[in-house]
């Protein structure tokens, strides 16, 4: 009776520690995808930059997917709050259907 209600309790404690690590496995995955779709952000603005390097009027919006499920949006505004020739570029990855976004101003 006593190796029974030991291995009760084991039984127990294991189930518990699985559902642990499970929900931390799930946790890291959403902060994996966050990550992913931040760095496709970066990417957006880092690919709008190097447009506006070779045409200096180039006014977006520019669109772009990856592979299925993986995207960035962007967007480009002219901002003369900060002088003349600022543009503000704002991008939007997209993965999984988590989305992260990233604003950049730069001078052209």
């Amino acid at each position: 009776m006593m190796a029974l209600c030991v291995l009760f309790v084991a039984s127990l404690l294991t189930v518990q520690v699985l559902d642990t690590v499970c929900w931390e496995l799930s946790a890291l995955r959403t902060q994996i995808v966050a990550e992913q779709a931040a760095c496709l952000a970066d990417s957006g603005i880092q690919t709008v930059v190097a447009r506006l390097e070779a045409d200096p009027t180039f006014a977006g919006p520019e669109t772009e997917i990856m592979e299925p499920g993986k995207s960035y949006s962007v967007t480009v505004t002219v901002d003369n709050s900060y002088g003349a020739g600022f543009r503000r570029i704002r991008s939007t990855g997209t993965v999984d259907g988590v989305s992260r976004s990233v604003e950049a101003l730069v001078q052209y």
